[in-house]
């Protein structure tokens, strides 16, 4: 089989993002490798743009996801990183939280945006882009030049606040349930990111297949 230029130039390189690297960005990474084949050629990391030194993997979120082997890895070995302007330019896909996640990745990387979006965001665009393309999409640099040529043709969820109590809407964000007001419990926060990692997933999936045909 002929090497692909995904295969050259080694893994593709898929970064979450959050304010404390706690809680909502592990999740999604780990949710979103669950997708992806046991030989995918894409790497999932994560990181927060205010993250504290050695932080560890949020009890709460921990508690809703599905326990298996990958799940148990992280609860031990994962580490809060501080994000910076290295890892937003090496990634092939930066995926916020939320807009001041998205923001603050804008700012460590001006100029340098176009594989930046929030992680409903990408989900959205990365869908319209699979069922406009089907199977055709084999590496993610390509999926993600087409999703940032998608921006403005894809409807987005926009927000809503409520005083009364699952009647706010989080629009394209994912909110911290640990900051977030209204208050977002954790066990909602969970069943939105599954739903929002599941659609991107099924998504990028294609692209992270360890080789494509001839």
């Amino acid at each position: 089989m002929t090497p692909t230029v995904a295969d050259l130039r080694g893994p593709a390189r898929v970064l979450v993002v959050c304010r404390a690297n706690v809680c909502r960005s592990p999740t999604a990474t780990l949710l979103l490798r669950r997708w992806l084949p046991n030989d995918s050629t894409i790497d999932m990391a994560s990181a927060g743009w205010d993250a504290a030194a050695e932080g560890r993997w949020c009890p709460s979120a921990r508690a809703l996801v599905h326990e298996d082997d990958d799940a148990r890895e992280l609860a031990e070995t994962h580490r809060a990183r501080l994000l910076d302007h290295e890892m937003v330019l090496a990634a092939d896909l930066v995926l916020a939280a939320d807009r001041r996640s998205r923001a603050e990745v804008a700012r460590r990387a001006a100029g340098h945006t176009a594989h930046l979006f929030t992680l409903t965001e990408a989900a959205l665009l990365a869908a319209a882009v699979a069922e406009r393309r089907g199977a055709d999409v084999h590496d993610l640099a390509q999926l993600v030049e087409e999703m940032d040529a998608a921006r403005g043709t894809v409807s987005l969820p926009q927000a809503r606040v409520s005083r009364w109590p699952g009647r706010s809407r989080p629009g394209i964000d994912i909110p911290d349930a640990h900051s977030s007001s209204p208050k977002i419990g954790h066990r909602w926060l969970n069943n939105h990111t599954y739903a929002v990692t599941a659609m991107l997933g099924r998504s990028i999936a294609p692209a992270g297949r360890s080789g494509v045909p001839d």
